[in-house]
């Protein structure tokens, strides 16, 4: 078969997975390292909880809620174009994950975004890890050249660091978890839940959610 030497082409992105929004906090991080110092913790599946279950309403937090408050507004506007409308953060909880510990898989339930801000990491703290939630376009192929690697077009994972003082945002339904943590540090951070201020949608539309109607 007499192949092209040179062929005028291009690939087309239809479908673009959700992006991360990750942001560094410009805050007294410090400060926020010891209010996190102060709060008592439970055992959680396979990591240590927060029995307060809503620390950025504490207000050793209030810096680093107005900035995540603020980093919320932007994933609305930038990522689905949501310019008038009010999200709130609905419960806000600390992890710990100790040496030879990890999270379980997991998803956030009644959340529209969630982030995770990252109070201390320590070397070698292990990443969070997102699962895509697409389903695989070539469930059927031959095996790939472990030279090339892998792209965007075949990751069916995704790792990001987890760096002290770094605020990372996601989709709640996103699938994710985080390994064993192989450091001799705790792995220490916030996490919080989203949703609207209700109402939202339209009557018009007969998209109306309102607690009225509840």
């Amino acid at each position: 078969m007499n192949q092209p030497t040179e062929v005028k082409s291009d690939y087309f992105m239809m479908f673009s997975a959700p992006p991360l929004f990750v942001a560094e906090f410009p805050g007294d991080i410090e400060s926020v390292q010891r209010a996190m110092d102060t709060m008592s913790f439970r055992k959680s599946l396979n990591n240590d909880t927060t029995v307060n279950q809503f620390v950025l309403d504490e207000p050793e937090f209030v810096e680093l809620k107005d900035f995540c408050e603020f980093c919320i507004a932007k994933y609305m506007h930038d990522v689905l174009h949501v310019t008038n409308h009010e999200m709130v953060i609905t419960q806000s909880w600390g992890n710990c994950t100790p040496n030879a510990h990890s999270h379980p898989k997991h998803y956030h339930l009644n959340s529209i975004i969630s982030g995770v801000y990252y109070v201390k990491s320590g070397e070698n703290a292990p990443p969070i890890v997102f699962d895509t939630i697409r389903q695989d376009p070539f469930p059927v192929r031959p095996e790939s050249d472990p030279a090339l690697g892998t792209n965007e077009f075949m990751n069916d994972s995704y790792s990001f660091p987890a760096s002290t003082g770094h605020l990372v945002i996601f989709p709640s339904t996103l699938h994710h978890y985080v390994p064993r943590n192989e450091g001799l540090e705790d792995r220490i951070s916030i996490s919080f839940n989203t949703f609207p201020k209700l109402p939202v949608g339209s009557h018009d539309n007969s998209t109306l959610l309102t607690v009225d109607k509840l």
